[in-house]
Parts: C-alpha cells; structure tokens; sequence
C-alpha cells in the first residue's frame, strides 16, 4: 500500500510499464522459492521458521526444569544463548518448561499448545500443574522487562490481568514426570506467518520390564531418568519389587473382573515418596523412593489401591449423588453448609477445621488400609469422596477381616497410642458399612459394561453387605449403661 501510494498521480506511462515488467520479475522469482525445499527438510534437527530471526528476539528467557539422578534443577536460557538454534542437549530429563517472552505468541510444546502462566493478587505466579513458580528470583528481572513492554491494554485481552503478558509454561500433570516420553521434543513459537522451533534433547522413556498374567494380559513398566542403571531390571530384588506391584495390580483385576492397568511408569524424582494415577488413563506412576524402600508386601497394597482409584473413577463411584450425600454425613457437614454445598455440588471438601475424636473420624480410620489391612501403612479415607470408595472398595478384598477387625485397636490421625473400639462404636461402624454398601450397589450401572463385569461387582457388594449386616445382628447386645440395639435401629433396605 505504501508504495502504490507514493507513484500514485506521478508515474508516466513508460515508467508505469517498466515498473509492471520488474514487479512481474520479482513475482516470478518468489515463486520459484517458494518451491525450494525449506529449512526443516534441509535440517530436519533444527528450527523449521519462516522468519526465526525475528521470533529469537521475542524471547526474554526459557527455563527448563530438568531432573537428573534424582535431583531437581533450573537450567536458563537467553536470548543470545538461542540465537544459534541449536539443539539444547540436556543431561537427565525436563519435567518442565517455562518461556518468558516480550510479545504474545502462539507457543507449543510437540503441537500441544502451553498453558498461560497466571498471576496472583499477591503478585505471585502460577503455573498450571505446578503451582507457585519457584526461582522467581532468577526471572523476575525478566519479567518485569516484560510488564515495562506491554501494552496498555494486554489485560483485557488476556483475561482481566489473570496471566502473565508473553508467559507460558508446560508440566505435566504428575509432577516429576517428564514433559515428552521422547529422546527430544519441540517447543514451538508462532506469530502470523513467522514461526521458530527449538529442540530440546533429554533422557526419553524406555521400556524396562513386562510381566503377564495367566490371561497372557501384559503389563509393561517403564523408566525415564538417570538414578539406575541400564540393566538394572535384571537384579533380582529390583525385579521382585516390580512383580510385587504386578501382582497387586492383578489382585483387584481378577477380583472385580476388570481391565485398568496397562502401564506403570517409574518417576526418577527423589523428593516424592508415593503413587498416583490420572483420571482417563489405564496407568500408575511409582516413585522412585517407594519402589526403592517399601516393603513388598506394602508394595502390593499401594499398588492395588492405585488400581482400585481407576475403578472408581472409571465407574464415577464417587461422583453418585447418593454416595456424596453419604459422605457428607460421615464428615458432619450441616444440612445447609456451605461445605456440604460444594462436597455435593462439585466434589470438593472444605475441612471446618481440625476433627475432633468422633463417629465419622473413627469409621473412615477403620477403612484405612494401615487399620483394615494388618501391617500396612496407607489409607486417607477421610480425605475426599474418592479416597473414601477407594479404601471402601479395598476392605471388600479383604471382608472376611471385617470381624476381627472390630476387635482390634486402631492408629488414628494425631493419636500416638493405640485406640479401643467400644461397643457402640463398632455398631456404628458396622451400620454405616451397611449403608455404604446398599449405596454402591444402588449405583452400579445397568447391563455388561466394556472390560467391567456389573455383575461380578454386584456379587462382591452382595455377599460383602450379607457378611456385614449378619455380624451386625450378631452384635446386637447390651452398650453403654444398659441400653440394647433393637431390630428398629438395624437399616430398612
């Protein structure tokens, strides 16, 4: 537009003509390189852009949070350390990344889009995943470069100043895993037309041990750090470590007669000591230190709890409105709290404030895997809906324990001493047992459902709700000072 306004009025027919002739020329010219290979297929390793030069200067700082032999650390990256657009070659592997840029990009990490880094009323920063963004004061000069250079009115366009103007981040949901299960990925920028890649070289994710069932169904694990050697799965303590977490992972498959687990994946960061799993995924991520220090039997156990999670998610147990009214009752949230409205209404526990020693508290220790099952250390079941079936669902792997369990002490949260049930509470125990049973059945779904067996589970819930009603009617004696539980107190159902 420029130019044509600059001849316009001004330009002679001869000059005119001339002037068509060289724009054809070039026009022509810009064609022919169009069809040349570009810089991707010529360097298949380096930055595919269309003006890399220009991006490189949008960028103020790339943080790259790495794991190696166990131990987190920062890498930074400036602008003149990138101008190269070599490969960062990284020594163990990247568990997050984070780019401080002067300009709103499109950003992508292997063509997933990064999150938004958002800020707080505190004037603190957060990352998605990850929480509070650490070494703030290693970027913070960066980024109030950053706030210098934004525009008057990069709030509103960017959510009412919720996020970080030019910052994005990347981890993964399960913190110390890796970002990329490859040997190297791409975080990508793109702005119009113009776009840059920087790839990043790690220790990518490799497949270290497999153990089958008698169906032949295979589950595989897998290892991404530096803490162990290559051969490490060979050592026969390591691979009875890994067959005790198979066989826990087995024991609630062939129980419920479900299919849940597919991969487990050893996570190479040393300050976590403990098992997750995601909603949506047929896997469990192991710390390195549980694998390393637990016990084999203790092993087992975490692994079938981690397990029995993909049950109640996949069946969304936890998420039965009947189930969370249960619930709401067992923390003695009041009929019209605001606590009870948003455990029922979304799923969220908002404790009141340190429990004292009652019913509630006594009944979900009970189900805690370090009480029902003897010699064990987990169990949260106060902690949400979903702990609570979890633990619940446990129990009824072992049910014939329920008895001598009532029998037995329990370790309560914040007791130091041993803890003796009374004959009142073991009653109480036993009806909301009941109850909780009759609630789960009431919410399986109808018909055969894809790799989970209603009708297996509704047995296991059947005969677990017999057994437990059976020793309720059992216990029926005088509690307290002389007071009898009649046939009235005992659950219609």
């Amino acid at each position: 537009m420029r130019l044509k306004n600059q001849l316009e009025g001004k330009c002679t027919p001869s000059l005119l003509a001339s002037l068509l002739i060289f724009l054809l020329l070039i026009s022509n010219g810009l064609s022919k390189e169009t069809d040349r290979p570009g810089p991707a297929a010529n360097h298949p390793e380096g930055s595919s852009s269309a003006q890399p030069e220009g991006l490189v200067e949008k960028i103020n700082l790339l943080a790259l949070y790495t794991v190696d032999e166990g131990k987190k650390r920062v890498l930074f990256y400036q602008r003149k350390d990138l101008r190269s657009l070599k490969p960062l070659n990284i020594k163990g592997y990247v568990t997050g990344v984070v780019m401080l840029l002067n300009d709103e990009l499109a950003v992508s990490l292997d063509g997933m889009p990064m999150s938004r880094i958002r800020t707080n009323d505190d004037g603190t920063l957060t990352c998605k995943y990850f929480g509070p963004l650490e070494s703030v004061g290693s970027i913070s000069p960066y980024i109030e470069s950053v706030s210098h250079k934004a525009p008057e009115n990069a709030a509103a366009e960017t959510g009412a100043a919720k996020y970080l103007f030019g910052g994005y981040s990347c981890f993964p949901l399960v913190r110390g895993a890796g970002v990329s299960r490859e040997k190297q990925f791409f975080i990508s920028l793109k702005k119009g037309n113009d776009s840059l890649r920087i790839v990043v070289r790690h220790q990518g994710s490799r497949a270290i041990f497999a153990a089958k069932n008698e169906s032949g169904k295979q589950i595989s694990f897998h290892y991404q750090g530096t803490s162990l050697p290559n051969n490490f799965a060979k050592d026969p303590e390591l691979r009875s470590r890994l067959q005790a977490i198979s066989a826990g992972i087995r024991s609630v498959e062939g129980k419920f007669g479900v299919d849940l687990v597919s991969r487990v994946n050893l996570v190479d960061y040393e300050k976590i000591r403990n098992a997750v799993t995601c909603g949506g995924e047929k896997e469990i991520w192991f710390y390195l230190k549980v694998l390393r220090e637990e016990p084999l039997e203790e092993l087992r156990t975490i692994a079938a709890h981690e397990t029995l999670h993909l049950l109640v998610e996949s069946q969304g147990f936890a998420e039965d409105a009947a189930l969370r009214e249960h619930f709401a009752d067992l923390k003695g949230f009041d009929f019209l709290s605001y606590e009870r409205f948003m455990l029922i209404t979304k799923g969220i526990v908002l404790e009141k404030g340190k429990e004292d020693l009652k019913d509630e508290a006594i009944f979900f220790a009970f189900l805690d895997e370090r009480n029902f099952l003897k010699g064990m250390k987990g169990g949260h079941a106060y902690q949400n809906p979903e702990e609570f079936c979890t633990s619940f669902l446990h129990s009824l792997m072992f049910v014939e324990r329920l008895k001598d369990n009532l029998d037995r002490p329990l370790f309560l949260r914040g007791r130091q001493e041993p803890y003796f049930l009374s004959q009142t509470e073991k009653q109480n125990i036993l009806k909301e047992y009941v109850k909780t049973l009759e609630i789960l059945k009431q919410s399986l779904p109808g018909g055969q459902q894809a790799g989970f067996s209603v009708e297996k589970v509704g047995s296991i819930l059947e005969q677990a709700h017999h057994r437990a009603k059976h020793e309720w009617k059992r216990r029926e004696m005088t509690v307290g000072a002389g007071v009898r539980l009649s046939c009235a107190d005992l659950p219609s159902f």
